[in-house]
């Protein structure tokens, strides 16, 4: 690990907690590597499964698309709240749009992003090349 992060951790400080916040086409299985990295040096790990997400060969849920991205905030904020202290949050694409909400709301020790979503307003693709595909 590298400085502070990891001193925070092992010290037992309110970082000893790590929450793993997968994306918006995943589950919390795609984070059993990361789980066991830090699980073996120590760490408390938290996966949550992000309501509505369904699992592999399940027919999604009818409230999935009237899910906003708000209320897996709201979601993950209150299973924070059920912790002793606030947890580093990694999020991957969706989950790391939500590590950077909870970590805006305050809500976290520390927040990393990995290929984190946009926010709204926001193009991911300039479509200027699309053009070409017409």
């Amino acid at each position: 690990m590298y400085g502070d992060f990891d001193s925070d951790l092992r010290s037992g400080g309110e970082g000893r907690t790590v929450m793993l916040v997968h994306g918006m086409w995943s589950r919390p299985s795609a984070w059993d590597n990361f789980r066991a990295f830090f699980e073996a040096r120590g760490y408390r790990v938290v996966v949550p499964a992000l309501r509505h997400r369904a699992e592999p060969g399940a027919d999604p849920h009818p409230e999935l698309g009237v899910t906003s991205i708000a209320d897996y905030a709201d979601d993950l904020a209150a299973e924070i709240r059920n912790l002793d202290h606030k947890p580093v949050i990694i999020g991957h694409s969706m989950g790391g749009l939500l590590a950077q909400i909870l970590a805006a709301r305050g809500l976290v020790h520390a927040a990393v992003c990995l290929a984190p979503a946009h926010c709204a307003g926001y193009m991911s693709l300039d479509p200027g090349p699309l053009w070409i595909f017409r």
